[in-house]
């Protein structure tokens, strides 16, 4: 479901706590044992990714709810509760790392998103990590 940018304002503007950005692949919920494995973005995380990562833009951000369907999920080696996905801008071809954290609650939270180089994500990307079961990512150039 796309996220819209009255959404995003209500977000930056403290009108609305958290934004559902969409669920996650059933192989991936089941790795973090979340049931259903939604994913939200809360507004302090929105406010982090505006802030620190001042080169994503909100039109980017909206793509969000593509990143989570569409994305290469990899294990974070560090955290159990913790994953990372990687996905490629369709039409200017920028890879972007979304990070992920299940809350005990079951819920899913965006926790950043940035823009990543490919000689970044070919470190981050091992393919002993990856949960998609697509194609390594790096195979088509990220």
């Amino acid at each position: 479901m796309p996220i819209e940018l009255s959404e995003l304002m209500d977000l930056a503007m403290r009108r609305r706590p958290h934004l559902y950005v969409g669920e996650l692949p059933r192989p991936v919920a089941t790795y973090l044992d979340v049931n259903p494995g939604l994913v939200y973005l809360g507004r302090e995380e929105f406010h982090h990714i505006a802030s620190k990562h001042t080169e994503v833009r909100q039109e980017e951000v909206q793509h969000l709810f593509l990143m989570i369907k569409h994305g290469f999920y990899f294990k974070d080696p560090n955290r159990r509760n913790c994953t990372t996905v990687f996905w490629t801008m369709p039409d200017t071809k920028k890879p972007f790392l979304v990070g992920l954290k299940a809350a005990n609650s079951g819920e899913v939270w965006v926790q950043t998103m940035y823009r990543i180089t490919v000689k970044k994500a070919e470190r981050k990307m091992r393919p002993e990590l990856s949960l998609s079961k697509d194609e390594h990512p790096l195979a088509r150039g990220c």
